[in-house]
C-alpha cells in the first residue's frame, strides 16, 4: 500500500496523499482524498480524485478517470480482478 500511496502521491504533485474509503485490494478502484482545509478555511468544495486500478501484461496501473492520465505503479503487486 506504501508503494501505491507513493505514486499516486508523485502523480499528483503533493507530498502525502490520504486514500478514501474501500479496499484497493477488493475494488478496482481508488479515491485519494483532496488537502484537508487550512486553520482560515471551514469548508472544501473539493472533490476526491478517483483512480481506476488495472493490469497490462503482468504490470500495475492507475488511470486519473477525467483525463486519462495513466500511471505505472512500479513496486505495486497487481492482480486480476477475474
Amino acid at each position: 500500500m506504501t508503494a501505491l500511496r507513493a505514486a499516486l502521491a508523485q502523480s499528483m504533485d503533493r507530498a502525502t496523499i490520504e486514500l478514501g474509503a474501500g479496499d484497493p485490494t477488493v475494488t478496482p478502484s481508488i479515491a485519494v482524498l483532496p488537502p484537508k482545509p487550512t486553520t482560515f478555511e471551514t469548508q472544501s468544495p473539493a472533490l476526491p480524485t478517483m483512480f481506476d486500478l488495472y493490469m497490462r501484461g503482468d504490470d500495475c496501473f492507475a488511470m486519473r478517470r477525467g483525463d486519462g492520465a495513466e500511471i505505472a505503479l512500479e513496486g505495486v503487486r497487481c492482480r486480476p480482478a477475474i
